[in-house]
């Protein structure tokens, strides 16, 4: 079985998308081709917690430090809120973030994408915008007065990733042929990616760049549980149970993990005769927190 279609988990239903083309290791050799500024956007904001969601932020965290690792300028857009917690965790300077305003048009974001050379977008677990202008969580509430509007940062760069779990998350456009929800995300990607969590998207886009490289990228569990905690003490939340909970979606940390450990072991489509054996640690570059 491919990663694919492993990390294409029933309890979000997208499973039934089964001929969806869709592909990590393309993604990763999209990303490597570039040689300018990566985006990254995330960032799921739970009304009813007045807090932010989990997923999606975990594995945004580990792809700032593989991109940081690999030489990449990185950038970092989200509502005020998030853009201080990332900034509390990464230490990046003002320049390197971009605010989206909830529930507003951000302005410049057409100069802000240029001046900095960004050449790949990547949204993890970010609300995109439907056909009818507005955003919607999973339940079909309206949540447009909480969201800043991504799109306008997204439009404006040439390659971009959409990693999501229910179809209502920027850069999963490209859903509609398939059938998607009925708060499909209008705007699509140019590697809409798919998996029972976002986060176990990010990381299948991880462990695509570590079979290309043949560098050790993915966290330890051990790593990922320190970043979890660090986002418990922060206010984070399950976004499926709204508090803050050593679970991701209603999933428990342990059975989570476990199915990611799994899913770690199988390759991407069109890398399964590639032999992974010889894949050796990147220097790392990662702060106690």
């Amino acid at each position: 079985m491919s990663l694919e279609r492993f990390l294409l988990t029933p309890h979000r239903g997208l499973h039934k998308l089964k001929d969806f083309p869709f592909c990590y290791a393309k993604a990763a050799e999209g990303l490597l081709k570039t040689k300018g500024g990566v985006l990254l956007l995330s960032g799921f904001y739970i009304w009813e917690a007045r807090a932010f969601e989990n997923d999606g932020l975990l594995a945004s965290l580990l792809l700032w430090q593989v991109l940081k690792k690999w030489g990449r300028a990185v950038y970092f857009a989200a509502e005020p809120e998030c853009l201080s917690l990332w900034q509390r965790y990464t230490g990046c300077k003002e320049e390197e973030l971009f605010e989206l305003p909830p529930g507003k048009t951000p302005k410049g974001a057409a100069q802000w994408v240029r001046s900095r050379q960004i050449e790949v977008a990547i949204a993890i677990e970010r609300p995109g915008r439907t056909e009818t202008g507005r955003y919607f969580n999973m339940k079909g509430e309206d949540i447009t007065e909480f969201v800043g509007q991504g799109e306008e940062l997204f439009q404006e760069v040439p390659v971009t990733i959409g990693i999501g779990d229910g179809g209502n998350e920027l850069g999963l456009g490209n859903l509609k042929r398939w059938g998607g929800p009925p708060s499909l995300a209008a705007f699509p990607s140019t590697y809409p990616l798919l998996a029972g969590t976002s986060n176990w998207g990010g990381y299948g886009l991880v462990r695509a760049l570590e079979i290309k490289l043949q560098k050790e990228l993915l966290w330890s569990q051990e790593e990922e549980t320190k970043v979890q905690k660090w986002l418990l003490r922060q206010g984070i939340v399950d976004g499926v149970l709204k508090i803050p909970s050593m679970s991701v979606d209603g999933i428990p940390w342990g059975e989570y993990q476990k199915r990611w450990s799994q899913a770690k072991q199988l390759a991407p489509l069109g890398e399964e005769n590639v032999k992974t054996s010889r894949i050796f640690p990147f220097p790392s570059i990662r702060d106690e927190k």
